[in-house]
């Protein structure tokens, strides 16, 4: 059984932009910061590094997911263009491959109306297996079948050598039935390419997992309900034998399925993207219905109802979801911990989120979620994965890597700010309790807009500087008479200078 492992030594990214088709070395992403984010998390302090612009500005298109070959990684953000994306110390660099796109979006681009967004054809997933003499290569992405005037999903494969160039051509291992056609329909999109679930993942060896979303093919967006019908292999999780070039349903009724992982244990977990609220968290099982679209917990866009559903609110009937999220998150990948790093998230589920902009820690208990933990990330992410040595990676929408590690200095500033971080922030905007720190060096005190500052704070007219800050630091009651933080004091010059440093570099 393979599942996604991501490996900071390498990476391989595939991305849709066609100018980038020359071999090409691309410069290094930009370095970690010494300071990097801190995320004061329940359990752990958790260090986050900011890999930008991995791939040039005509690369970093939305879509994309990453797996290992062997010691290296393939990655997609859509299709047109493979890298070989390696890590050395602070620096990750991204080598042009000589492996060709498996689809062919100027088809589409030919026979789409104009308003049909062209972004939403594309590459989704991809997966790997070992062979003789090198790798075999899975990806799953849309096809234009020209003769039917219409597309289908389809998954393709190509060899590759030891050193990942290609041997042969792409081949066909499955496409989904039937072909579908751009209709506008009811009220929905003409292409809603967007729900098309496409994740991939080996329940065993030849049997791969492949997930397909309904593309609004709903009964209320278009006029034909897909999901549940046996009929249809959309929304569905289909098993393909990638020998036999078949396959056959292994659940049904799902809307966008972004997620697929399967554990340790052989546990398949999907996540679920779903209308307005809704997105959910499913333990899949061979031969259930999962309910969409005659059940959500979600609504449609503009309304507080599900209108094909016969009751707001409810999963009666069908397998429950182990988790739902109201309001939704966007969720796209997810995986279960399993890595040595994060100790104290052993069996967590982490779901990568879209519209939230952050990483979602769930605690199970058996199969019950107790609770969902927020890390906000501030990236839209698109794909997750757990290192060898159990490190976090985050695949972002326009070509950025993020990387999560437990912080293990206790003595940087980023980590002894999280005793100033219950209530002040260091984000563009102030939380409830207290202003936002963010470029507090230099600014003038108590000029923030967004927050309604004590009498003793008002009285002031200067310039924060850092011995202004430290002299605060030390004793706060003695700078600024009246204030609500006389209790908080940092006596060590060592910490206080650590904390300062690491506010000046928050830009």
């Amino acid at each position: 059984m393979k599942n996604k492992i991501l490996n900071p030594v390498a990476l391989i990214v595939l991305t849709l932009a066609p100018l980038l088709l020359e071999a090409q070395t691309i410069p290094p992403a930009t370095a970690p910061k010494e300071n990097p984010l801190i995320l004061g998390t329940a359990y752990h302090p958790v260090e986050v590094h900011y890999y930008d612009n991995l791939l040039p500005p005509e690369a970093q298109q939305p879509g994309g997911a990453i797996i290992r070959v062997g010691e290296d990684y393939i990655g997609a953000t859509g299709a047109g263009a493979f890298f070989l994306v390696r890590k050395a110390d602070d620096n990750i660099t991204a080598e042009r491959l000589p492996i060709d796109t498996p689809h062919d979006p100027d088809a589409f681009d030919a026979a789409a109306d104009p308003v049909v967004s062209r972004q939403f054809f594309r590459v989704i997933d991809l997966n790997v297996r070992e062979r003789p003499a090198g790798w075999q290569l899975f990806a799953s992405h849309h096809q234009w079948i020209t003769e039917q005037n219409c597309l289908v999903m389809r998954v393709s494969a190509i060899e590759l050598s030891r050193d990942l160039r290609p041997v042969g051509e792409w081949t066909t291992i499955y496409d989904t039935t039937p072909c579908m056609t751009l209709d506008k329909g009811n009220r929905g999109r003409i292409f809603a390419g967007h729900e098309s679930g496409g994740r991939l993942a080996w329940l065993a060896p030849g049997q791969l997992l492949f997930t397909t979303g309904d593309q609004e093919h709903d009964g209320w967006n278009q006029p034909v309900a897909m999901a549940g019908s046996v009929a249809h292999m959309y929304g569905k999780v289909i098993l393909i034998d990638v020998e036999k070039h078949s396959g056959r349903i292994y659940s049904k009724g799902h809307r966008n399925p972004q997620g697929l992982y399967i554990d340790k244990a052989g546990n398949i977990w999907e996540s679920e993207h779903g209308p307005r609220g809704g997105d959910e968290i499913n333990l899949v099982r061979e031969g259930r219905d999962y309910g969409w679209p005659r059940v959500t917990y979600g609504t449609d866009y503009g309304r507080y109802q599900w209108p094909p559903a016969a009751q707001v609110g409810s999963h009666a009937g069908f397998e429950q979801p182990i988790y739902a999220f109201v309001p939704s998150i966007g969720a796209s990948n997810l995986i279960r911990v399993e890595g040595s790093e994060f100790d104290a998230w052993q069996g967590d589920i982490l779901v990568a989120g879209l519209a939230s902009r952050s990483l979602h820690r769930l605690k199970l208990d058996g199969t019950r979620v107790v609770y969902a933990e927020p890390l906000a990330i501030e990236r839209r992410i698109r794909d997750i994965e757990l290192g060898p040595d159990g490190a976090i990676w985050l695949w972002g929408e326009r070509g950025d890597l993020i990387s999560l590690t437990v912080a293990k200095s206790q003595d940087s500033g980023a980590l002894l700010f999280q005793e100033c971080a219950g209530c002040h922030t260091t984000g563009v905007t102030s939380g409830g309790l207290a202003p936002s720190l963010f470029m507090i060096v230099g600014r003038r005190q108590a000029d923030r807009t967004d927050y309604v500052y004590s009498e003793a704070f008002r009285g002031l007219d200067g310039v924060w500087t850092e011995e202004l800050l430290d002299r605060f630091l030390t004793d706060p009651e003695a700078l600024v008479p009246g204030n609500a933080m006389t209790t908080v004091k940092v006596a060590d010059p060592v910490k206080r200078k650590a904390i300062i440093d690491y506010l000046r570099d928050l830009w």
